[in-house]
């Protein structure tokens, strides 16, 4: 039973990190170049769900190193933790052994990654909507 829980684990993390890395990848490198040629195409104003993607966009090109510091900084600072002594007894109590907590965390990845998803799809065509508009006249 417990193999299965384990795959079961390992299938939820696979799935929210390409989930996830999916979304970034779109918002990193096809979303700017859409939205330049939504400009081209002569869109003006875009709807606010597009605008705070294209500002997360631009945050995620610009300042990945805020990112990348953020991520490195908390797993060094939990290797720091797990080489005390009281540190490491925390770690095997809370962590390895609580087995929902690890279920919860992967849920919770994948659940932002199918979130992100729609939201990312819904606010890239949100544009054509404008496009449309301006193309039917008043």
């Amino acid at each position: 039973m417990n193999r299965v829980r384990d795959w079961l684990l390992i299938v939820l993390w696979v799935v929210a990190a390409l989930l996830i890395g999916v979304a970034l990848v779109v918002l990193t490198v096809i979303y700017p170049k859409s939205i330049a040629l939504y400009e081209e195409l002569g869109v003006q104003q875009f709807p606010l769900p597009t605008l705070v993607l294209v500002r997360a966009s631009h945050f995620l090109i610009s300042k990945w190193w805020v990112l990348a510091a953020l991520l490195l900084l908390g797993y060094s600072g939990l290797a720091l933790v797990r080489r005390t002594s009281g540190g490491r007894a925390w770690w095997e109590r809370t962590v390895q052994g609580n087995r929902r907590l690890k279920v919860g965390v992967a849920v919770a990845a994948m659940g932002l990654g199918l979130i992100a998803m729609p939201l990312i799809v819904v606010a890239w065509f949100l544009p054509l909507v404008a496009i449309r508009q301006q193309l039917a006249g008043p």
